[in-house]
C-alpha cells in the first residue's frame, strides 16, 4: 500500500482534510517519515497536496521521490492506463450440502472453496469463492471494484439460489471438541484463511468441474438435505440483468440486496425474514414508480389468478407493520412453548410463513423472468 492507515481526518471551512502518516525512499538509499495532507473541496475533489518530513532532512534526498509518487498517479488517472487483476473474494453459507462445483457466470466463477468438502451436515458451514478479472488503475483499486461487483454477486446468487451467503467474520467464539472421550469447551478464533488462492484466474475445469444447473428459481422450499445449486433459469436471468433498462436493473440490484438479507439475518427470526423478503417486493415497487403502487399491488399483479388478500394483509398489518412500528414478533420468536406438537398456533405460524415466502418468491421471479430475463433482454 502506498499509504499507511495511520492518520487522521477532519472537516475545514475548505472541505474535508485528510492526514496520513508514510515513508518513503530517500536517495541516499534510506526511508524517511513524512505526513501527506490532502486537501478535499466540498465536491469530493482534491483541491491540494501537500508532504512534511517528520525529521529534519534535506529536501533534495526525499522531495523527488515524493513529486515522482504523485506524478505516477496523475499520469496514470490522465491516461486511463489500467492492468488487468485476478482477485478472488469468499463467502460462506449455512446449508445441508457443498456446492457440488463451479459454474461460470457473466463477468466471475462460483465455486466451493474446498471442493472436497462432501459432508452433509445440517446447518453446516460452506465457504463460496467468487474469481474474477477487473481492470485497474493499481492493485489496491482492484481490490475496491472486486468488493464492490462479488458484494452484488453475492446478493444477485442468494436471491436466485434462496441460499443466503454472507461475508466471513472474524470473531473468537466457543466450539465443543470431544477428546479421549470428554467433551470440552475452547474459544477459537473464526478467522478465514485460504491457502490456495490461484495467481491467475483459472479455467474451466481446472480446480473443480462444471456442474449443471439444475431445479428452478420457483422452487420456494429447502430441505435440510437440498442439493446446493444455480437453479435453470439463473443465467438467462444474469444476462437479461446486464441487458435491462437502468431502472429495472437498480430495482433488481436493490431487492436482492433486501432479500439477501432476509435470508440472513433473518435465519434464525421467521418475522424479519418475511419482513425483510416484503422490503425486497417495496423496493421494486418503489423503485419503478407508477407500475406498482406498493407491496400487496406488486404481488397481485404477478400472481394472477391467486386468492392472496388476507395473506396479504396478515403479511403488511400482523407481520412487518407491527414489527417494524410497533417491535411485535408476530411468526413466534417470543414464544418459548417447548411441546410444539401440541400447539396449533404453532403450526399455524408456520404455515403462515411458509404461505408468505412461496407467495412473494413467486410474485418477485414472475416479474423477474418477464422484465429481466425476458426475450427481449436475454
Amino acid at each position: 500500500m502506498p499509504l499507511g492507515p495511520s492518520g487522521s481526518g477532519q472537516f475545514t471551512a475548505q472541505g474535508y482534510q485528510a492526514n496520513l502518516d508514510d515513508w518513503i525512499k530517500t536517495s541516499d538509499g534510506g526511508s524517511i517519515g513524512v505526513a501527506w495532507t490532502l486537501q478535499f473541496d466540498s465536491t469530493g475533489k482534491i483541491a491540494s497536496i501537500e508532504v512534511i518530513p517528520k525529521a529534519a532532512a534535506a529536501e533534495e534526498t526525499w522531495a523527488g521521490t515524493a513529486q515522482a509518487f504523485v506524478n505516477e498517479i496523475l499520469v496514470s488517472v490522465l491516461s486511463s492506463k489500467k492492468t488487468l487483476y485476478f482477485k478472488r473474494r469468499h463467502f460462506l453459507a449455512i446449508v445441508g450440502s457443498n456446492l457440488s462445483g463451479e459454474y461460470w457466470l457473466p463477468g466471475y466463477r462460483f465455486a466451493p472453496q474446498f471442493v472436497d468438502d462432501d459432508s452433509h451436515l445440517i446447518n453446516s458451514e460452506r465457504y463460496l469463492v467468487i474469481d474474477m478479472e477487473v481492470n485497474a488503475v493499481d492493485s489496491m483499486h482492484a481490490d475496491e471494484l472486486a468488493d464492490e461487483r462479488a458484494g452484488l454477486a453475492a446478493a444477485h446468487l442468494s436471491f436466485i439460489t434462496d441460499v443466503g451467503l454472507s461475508k466471513p467474520i472474524h470473531e473468537q467464539r466457543w466450539f465443543v471438541t470431544h477428546e479421549n472421550g470428554e467433551i470440552k469447551q475452547h474459544r477459537e478464533s473464526t478467522q478465514h484463511i485460504d491457502l490456495a488462492i490461484p495467481s491467475r484466474m483459472p479455467s474451466k475445469n481446472e480446480l473443480c468441474k462444471c456442474v449443471p444447473f439444475s431445479g428452478s428459481v420457483f422452487d420456494h422450499e429447502k430441505y435440510a438435505n437440498s442439493p446446493f445449486s444455480c437453479p435453470s433459469e439463473t443465467r438467462q436471468i444474469l444476462r437479461g440483468l446486464e441487458n435491462a433498462q437502468p431502472n429495472v436493473k437498480s430495482a433488481f440490484n436493490k431487492c436482492a440486496l433486501l432479500y439477501q438479507l432476509a435470508l440472513t439475518i433473518g435465519r434464525y427470526h421467521p418475522t424479519v425474514r418475511i419482513s425483510y423478503e416484503y422490503a425486497a417486493v417495496n423496493a421494486i415497487a418503489q423503485e419503478l414508480g407508477s407500475n406498482y403502487s406498493g407491496f400487496s399491488n406488486f404481488v397481485r399483479k404477478n400472481c394472477p389468478g391467486e386468492n392472496v388478500d388476507s395473506l396479504l394483509e396478515y403479511i403488511h398489518s400482523r407481520i412487518r407493520s407491527a414489527h417494524w412500528h410497533g417491535g411485535e414478533f408476530a411468526l413466534g420468536e417470543t414464544n418459548h412453548r417447548r411441546d410444539f406438537l401440541t400447539d396449533p398456533e404453532y403450526h399455524v405460524r408456520f404455515n403462515i410463513s411458509r404461505a408468505a415466502h412461496r407467495i412473494i418468491r413467486t410474485a418477485l421471479f414472475n416479474w423477474v423472468m418477464r422484465e429481466v430475463a425476458g426475450p427481449s433482454n436475454a
